[in-house]
């Protein structure tokens, strides 16, 4: 808008300036108009009277050259000799000017630009109807040239300003930018580190709590095998002796209630000791997770007749961390007894093994509709604590429902995560 201004003042200006210097040389120009307009284009002739007027008007001012056109648009005079006789119709200037109309504009050679400077660059080209009288018809045209390089110089020192204040308004809002985004970022590291130390945090008091709880399972099913089982065992074996004795005494009774009595006592054991087995399988701290898994197997289809077990492990002992043998177990165990109770199933597939630095351990179903009919539940929502548990343990959980019905458990663990402590 500042450089729309200047242009526009300085065309305005000129226009005035073009007024004045017609003005001045108004007489002998309506004289030479006379002579010239119907002389041959080779044999225009010269005014000198009109040249000493136009030199005499140019004198002390910015005007570098004239040109006077016929009403034909033929240049009849200008103070650039090569262009008297030329015809100049086309001319836009003239074009306007023969219609009555004062025109002017700005030849401007941008100095970004890589074309050489001419004597043409930097004018203000003003273009002026000639009558008699202000009543009369226009018998020319008259067009002045005038040095505008200060108000290019202005225009272009306004560009640079407008341009220089808009890129240091940018440097200063991109350095506000960078301090917030700093800022920000300090905040969101900060914030990171708090998240990372409180998961830390859970992840070690979940391995305490879990190790908490699977010793107490120990325990109490080391007590049950140990103790109440080995007690009922001895009861078992006094009571089957002295049933003996009193068989072999010759001495009269009844010896159907005390052999229920005995049966009752073996059911009592068994019961126990599979109780034992439920807490915590002796086999795993004693023999390992992949001859317990062969265990629970076989416990499995004992129990659920109707469902067979497909196992593929690839992997050796040695190769599973102290920490996850137990995690493994629990979670093989709870997934199947999931897919047992919350669908209707007859094979369970299971793939554990050793991937890159990983474990992997994926299991299936082959979908089939729901026992019930109804509405199942979510295997999401009911395998919460199964995710929970692996989560807290450093691993990662999925379940994949396929259209049919058919889910796919899997999870993986890093081989070992240097920032958690685990205990066994």
């Amino acid at each position: 808008m500042a450089i729309q201004g200047i242009v526009q003042l300085g065309k305005q200006s000129n226009s005035a300036l073009a007024q004045t210097a017609l003005n001045s040389v108004r007489d002998p120009l309506l004289e030479y108009l006379t002579e010239a307009s119907g002389a041959p284009r080779k044999h225009l002739p010269l005014s000198a009277k009109l040249d000493r007027a136009i030199r005499n008007m140019m004198n002390g001012t910015t005007v570098v050259r004239v040109t006077i056109f016929n009403e034909q648009g033929r240049v009849l005079f200008s103070t650039k000799a090569e262009q008297i006789g030329r015809e100049e119709q086309i001319n836009e200037g003239f074009a306007a000017a023969i219609r009555s109309n004062v025109h002017s504009r700005l030849i401007y050679h941008d100095r970004f630009t890589l074309d050489p400077v001419t004597e043409d660059d930097n004018l203000i080209q003003t273009s002026l109807p000639v009558r008699r009288t202000p009543t009369t018809a226009v018998l020319g045209v008259f067009e002045i040239y005038t040095d505008v390089n200060p108000l290019v110089l202005a225009t272009e020192h306004t560009q640079l300003i407008i341009m220089a204040g808009g890129a240091a308004i940018l440097l200063l809002l991109y350095a506000a930018l960078l301090m917030i985004v700093h800022r920000a970022g300090r905040v969101i590291d900060g914030q990171q580190n708090i998240i990372q130390e409180r998961t830390r945090v859970l992840e070690l008091l979940s391995a305490h709590l879990f190790t908490a709880q699977e010793n107490e399972r120990k325990r109490i099913a080391g007590g049950l095998h140990e103790g109440l089982a080995q007690m009922l065992s001895a009861i078992k074996m006094k009571y089957e002796n002295a049933l003996h004795q009193i068989k072999h005494s010759g001495a009269s009774f009844e010896p159907k209630p005390l052999e229920d009595v005995l049966h009752a006592l073996q059911g009592a054991i068994q019961n126990v000791r599979a109780l034992a087995m439920e807490l915590r399988p002796p086999s795993l701290d004693e023999l390992g997770l992949i001859d317990t898994l062969d265990w629970f197997f076989r416990e499995f289809r004992e129990a659920n007749p109707g469902v067979g077990v497909e196992s593929a492990i690839n992997l050796e002992e040695p190769a599973v961390p102290l920490h996850l043998k137990t995690i493994v177990y629990r979670i093989v165990q709870e997934v199947f007894e999931h897919m047992v109770r919350q669908r209707q199933t007859n094979l369970i597939h299971l793939v554990l093994a050793g991937i890159r630095d990983q474990i992997s351990l994926t299991i299936s179903d082959n979908g089939l509709p729901c026992r019930s009919g109804g509405v199942r539940s979510s295997d999401d929502d009911v395998l919460a604590a199964t995710k929970e548990r692996v989560v807290l343990s450093g691993g990662n959980f999925a379940v994949e429902t396929t259209p049919w019905g058919a889910t796919t458990v899997r999870v993986s663990w890093p081989l070992l995560r240097p920032d958690i402590r685990y205990i066994a």
